[in-house]
């Protein structure tokens, strides 16, 4: 059963992420967000999904299993913490968040929430 993914933020990494989610056999990206809309209708029109209106429209739909959180560094931790809230898995990109206490309150909302929080880390192995 595929695994439907929604990106919140459509910069640069966002396209990474989104490139990752179409090749993979159990993954859809079925939406995104963006607070420029211009930037997230171009982003939607050109990997053919949904544009949200907002964040809660994309939190709220019952569709969507996963977010990705592509946006800029000090917003990782306020954002990861709503999806993991909403009850979806999420994928941070690094940092996870700018300070210790963030850090910790993501950790812990997932456990309490049951969702699994992933940290994007792709040069561990380099």
């Amino acid at each position: 059963m595929k695994k439907k993914f929604a990106i919140i933020g459509c910069g640069h990494i966002a396209n990474r992420h989104a490139l990752h989610i179409l090749n993979h056999p159990l993954a859809e990206l079925i939406g995104v967000y963006d607070i420029d809309s211009d930037v997230m209708n171009r982003f939607a029109l050109e990997n053919a999904v949904k544009a949200y209106a907002s964040v809660n429209e994309l939190l709220t739909d019952t569709m969507v299993d996963v977010v990705n959180v592509c946006t800029p560094n000090g917003t990782h931790a306020e954002i990861a913490l709503q999806v993991l809230r909403a009850k979806k898995h999420v994928v941070v990109e690094k940092p996870m968040a700018i300070n210790v206490t963030s850090a910790l309150e993501m950790e812990n909302v997932a456990n309490e929430s049951d969702r699994k929080m992933f940290v994007v880390k792709q040069n561990r192995y380099n």
